[in-house]
């Protein structure tokens, strides 16, 4: 299978997804999907920590070419996203130190 980077620059409609870890944020509620008109779909979602994000990432994996991961502890953090896709889903990780 082709790379997403490949795919996408190929004009190929992806779905992706930007998961967001933010104290309190409560995924069933904090999330916005962007359906794309010619197929795809963008979700963001925010998730109260990486544990909860590993799980909502895993939902979703299937669905999806990408997910982001934001705002977590660094690639160590990372790690129950990463587990929950197995491998399905490339995960991309930016974070900061607090």
């Amino acid at each position: 299978m082709a790379s997403y980077k490949a795919r996408f620059a190929a004009g190929e409609t992806l779905s992706e997804a930007f998961v967001i870890v933010h104290e309190g944020a409560d995924p069933a509620v904090d999330v916005v999907v962007h359906e794309k008109g010619d197929g795809g779909r963008t979700t963001f979602v925010a998730v109260p920590d990486e544990t909860v994000a590993g799980e909502v990432a895993g939902k979703m994996a299937s669905e999806l070419q990408l997910i982001e991961l934001y705002g977590g502890s660094g690639p160590e953090g990372a790690e129950p996203v990463i587990r929950a896709v197995d491998s399905r889903v490339p995960v991309g990780v930016t974070a900061y130190r607090r």
